[in-house]
């Protein structure tokens, strides 16, 4: 977790005053969940979601269907609202069941 930082003035010198997190530089107080938000750590994983997206389609046009599925699940599990990886799972599904009734 990252040190509480005042949004205001950029200082992390801070007391617990009647329940607030107090900046001692401007006076700005926070609450509880305001420090949270201001402490908790986001990472950007669309770098990632994409690259996965990239491997699911070739695997995909390779008709290797159990690793896009599987690359497919792996975006889905960094962001279960993926569009890209839900279209690409709806096509994966579409691909397999033709190729099955071809044979």
């Amino acid at each position: 977790m990252k040190p509480l930082i005042c949004e205001l003035c950029s200082s992390n010198d801070f007391i617990k005053q009647d329940g607030l997190f107090r900046c001692q530089s401007c006076n700005t107080a926070y609450t509880l969940e305001e420090a949270r938000k201001i402490m908790s750590v986001s990472i950007d994983r669309t770098g990632e979601t994409s690259n996965l997206l990239v491997r699911a389609q070739r695997f995909l046009d390779d008709n290797n269907f159990v690793r896009a599925r599987e690359y497919c699940e792996k975006v889905l599990d960094i962001d279960a609202n993926n569009q890209g990886a839900m279209l690409l799972r709806k096509k994966w599904i579409i691909k397999m069941l033709s190729k099955r009734f071809k044979n």
